[in-house]
């Protein structure tokens, strides 16, 4: 070493400009050596000139027990075991910057004893929870498995995305003790190509690859229910429709389920006289043909039924009237030849 350093101050003055100008000199493919001594003694130099930069710039410490130590003049990164159960690599710098992906035999990676962060820029992006495992995107405080405080956009590129649960019920709604309403809505986002509307739909799986359509609300087409009874104000709906309450509408249209009443102006129906009649009422307490109101407020009623059983009344009180209206003029007939 002795001899190394000679030849290398010798050939350098003890100046960093000395050490520099050898190696350029011996790096110089046009540089031609006055003699092989020279050349020696140049090749010594270049060795003498990275020991010394190592000395001025840096330091490698191993000491002998658990870590190798580096040092620079902007701080220090400790490799080593330092204890029986891990391997450490820790440093005095705010972040550690690799320069190329990142692997692991195991393929797994771990927080030490607190919630393991993921940032970018320096900001938390995702968080898993030490204690429970829960994942935060946007929340450093995730209540459950996942929990997202922002929008979450779905785009699989397909026309179909879908969100997919494994049990019988998915409950969607804000968590114990959130004063907030629930509202669920389908809303386009809108675009310069034109009109976008809304639809809700519901199947019946009859097998992995048969379903069958039962509901559609559709924003601006056709909607139905094909699915069984519907209630409005009731639990037990009995029919198709079952309302409890009133209905307001502009218009009613009923499909008949019995004969329109024009066979009461047939010359074969059976009218009874006004007599028979009387004689109904006295003994029964209504009209010949039409429930009782004891009936009525048990059974309710059916409405185009009834509205034809009130029609074949109105058309009976026309033969009536008619009747009557033939028995007035053969009276004024008879009255007048007297």
């Amino acid at each position: 070493m002795k001899l190394l350093g000679n030849l290398l101050w010798k050939s350098a003055a003890p100046n960093t400009k000395g050490i520099w100008k050898t190696y350029n000199e011996l790096t110089n493919k046009n540089f031609k050596p006055k003699n092989k001594k020279m050349k020696i003694k140049n090749t010594l130099s270049i060795v003498g000139l990275l020991l010394s930069m190592q000395n001025i710039n840096s330091q490698a410490v191993y000491n002998g027990s658990n870590k190798h130590v580096f040092t620079t003049n902007f701080g220090t990164i400790e490799i080593g075991p330092f204890n029986s159960s891990w391997g450490h690599i820790y440093t005095d710098r705010p972040k550690v910057i690799f320069n190329k992906d990142v692997y692991t035999t195991t393929n797994a990676f771990s927080s030490y004893n607190d919630d393991l962060i993921l940032k970018t820029k320096g900001t938390e992006r995702i968080r898993i929870n030490d204690d429970t495992g829960n994942i935060g995107i946007g929340t450093s405080n995730p209540q459950e498995k996942l929990q997202i405080k922002g929008k979450l956009y779905l785009n699989t590129g397909l026309d179909d995305d879908g969100i997919y649960w494994a049990r019988h019920y998915m409950t969607m709604g804000t968590i114990p003790g959130s004063y907030n309403h629930n509202v669920f809505m389908l809303k386009p986002g809108g675009s310069s190509n034109g009109y976008l509307f809304s639809v809700f739909e519901m199947y019946t799986a009859n097998s992995e690859t048969n379903h069958e359509k039962k509901v559609r609300i559709h924003s601006s087409g056709d909607s139905y229910f094909n699915g069984g009874y519907v209630g409005i104000g009731t639990t037990t709906p009995d029919s198709q429709l079952t309302v409890k309450g009133d209905i307001h509408a502009e218009e009613v249209k009923v499909d008949l389920s019995v004969p329109g009443p024009d066979y009461v102006f047939k010359e074969d129906y059976d009218l009874k006289s006004l007599e028979e009649v009387q004689n109904y009422i006295n003994k029964k307490g209504h009209l010949p043909n039409i429930p009782s109101a004891q009936e009525m407020e048990e059974n309710g009623i059916q409405l185009g039924e009834m509205n034809m059983k009130l029609l074949e009344k109105i058309e009976e009180l026309t033969l009536y009237i008619l009747q009557q209206e033939k028995r007035l003029r053969n009276l004024e007939n008879n009255s007048d030849k007297n």
